[in-house]
């Protein structure tokens, strides 16, 4: 019995080599989405992100912090001005010897995943996390996971503590103070499963024995299509159903209306100015449909793709207007050198988001004429008017570019931002205009501060 198990784990070694080196069936999605029902309206996936660090050198600033031992500092400064229960103090001692032996690193190089979906017939939507505990250290996380739950603080009695048997593994749940349902987690062999619900924790864990469970969401049409020509295979994987998620703000909000609360809504003035900003509101966001997107590291740098699908019948007209035109030239990244950490470049008319924004808000039915009079006394006052002052001049093509990393937390790298000009004589107007009146006030000042300013205007290329 023994040689064969040896033998098994032999075999099992041997095909997690071999999967590594890139001999076996690549995986087509992350395994999470697998185990997610297919109306499911967010997930955010990582796997194996441990390489950032590793790889990117990036978090360099947590380890810079561990090196001056910055959380011991806080906690011993507020320990002695701190109300905290002495119950909680003892698990904070607790959970302070496991933390040394636990690392976040651990469930970030492995794979976890957050996500949310409906949960039954007017109930609250199911929000579920999933990770992946590192080898023989399954029970140490489990462990500091009871010891988190301890050191809120709350009594047995409002925990309501209890466990239930399904498909052969224990499920814990709890209730929190103002929080509806139990919040249920397990372990099944090295995967933590913590759900809002019980239902949500019994359906995951079902697809993860092979015990049915229903449709997925790696096999959801909507899905698949969504990532066509992207990799729902890579180390970071986000999909979010836009409209799933704003009927839920909708309903939670209609509530409040009907219960008056806050209080300031009591008034039918202020809740018929509220439902009118919603809607307003709500119409924008659901121009977008659907956002997917994926992230990775590849041998040439860190890369992400997203795309936003857009509801061409009931998204809001300027919204779509202003997704759906394109950059004519990207004449912003010709002042970018090739060696630059990192580039995020967009294209945005900001006169298109100004224009019906400020439309929707003065045509407000309750206070619309109020706030348009309001905004003009503003400009006024500040001797600024957004269309001459900024629109004038502005493009709208916009780059920022990390042009060197890093080297430690006290040595910040260089950042660059760029930003089209269309008529260098209104730019330099309005800079003629904003220093001058910055030195009026500066002078004012009764201290030894200095402000500096400086202004480039890159007249020609550079030459790469």
């Amino acid at each position: 019995m023994n040689r064969f198990l040896s033998g098994s784990i032999c075999l099992f070694l041997i095909f997690l080599f071999l999967l590594s080196c890139g001999e076996g069936p690549p995986e087509t999605v992350q395994p999470y989405l697998r185990l997610m029902p297919s109306d499911t309206f967010l997930y955010l996936g990582f796997k194996d992100w441990k390489v950032l660090r590793d790889e990117a050198g990036a978090f360099d600033f947590i380890r810079t912090a561990r090196r001056l031992k910055i959380g011991p500092r806080i906690r011993k400064m507020l320990a002695a001005e701190s109300d905290i229960p002495a119950s909680a103090r003892t698990a904070a001692k607790r959970l302070e010897a496991l933390r040394s032996r636990v690392s976040l690193w651990d469930l970030l190089g492995g794979e976890i995943a957050l996500a949310a979906f409906p949960g039954g017939k007017k109930a609250p939507p199911v929000v579920t996390l999933l990770c992946r505990f590192p080898e023989k250290k399954e029970q140490l996380y489990t462990d500091y996971f009871r010891e988190l739950v301890s050191v809120a603080g709350f009594t047995p009695e409002e925990l309501n503590e209890s466990e239930t048997d399904y498909l052969g593994e224990t499920l814990i749940s709890f209730s929190l103070p103002n929080i509806p349902g139990r919040i249920t987690w397990c372990r099944a062999g090295d995967i933590f499963i913590l759900s809002s619900g019980i239902e949500g924790t019994r359906d995951i864990l079902s697809r993860l024995k092979g015990e049915g469970g229903g449709p997925t969401l790696a096999d959801d049409p909507a899905f698949r299509k969504s990532f066509e020509g992207l990799n729902p295979a890579a180390k970071g994987v986000y999909y979010l159903k836009v409209k799933a998620l704003t009927e839920l703000v909708e309903e939670a909000l209609e509530e409040s209306y009907e219960e008056a609360t806050p209080p300031a809504l009591s008034n039918p003035e202020d809740i018929k100015d509220a439902r009118y900003y919603l809607r307003g509101l709500m119409r924008a966001v659901n121009t977008i449909e659907t956002l997917a997107g994926t992230c990775d590291l590849t041998p040439e740098g860190y890369r992400e793709e997203s795309r936003l699908y857009l509801d061409e019948e009931n998204g809001s007209r300027p919204v779509l207007n202003l997704l759906r035109t394109k950059a004519r030239d990207w004449d912003v990244l010709d002042y970018l050198p090739e060696e630059v950490a990192d580039l995020s470049a967009w294209y945005l008319s900001p006169e298109k988001l100004y224009r019906p924004l400020l439309n929707f808000i003065t045509g407000d039915p309750v206070r619309g004429e109020e706030l348009s009079l309001l905004w003009k006394e503003f400009q006024q006052n500040a001797d600024l008017d957004i269309e001459r002052d900024l629109f004038s001049w502005m493009g709208d093509e916009y780059a920022f570019s990390t042009v060197s990393l890093s080297r430690s937390f006290f040595e910040p790298g260089s950042f660059a931002f760029l930003c089209k000009v269309t008529s260098k004589k209104d730019l330099d107007t309005f800079l003629d205009r904003l220093l001058s009146r910055s030195e009026e006030h500066t002078s004012e000042l009764q201290s030894h501060s200095f402000i500096s300013y400086a202004v480039f205007c890159l007249k020609k290329k550079i030459q790469l």
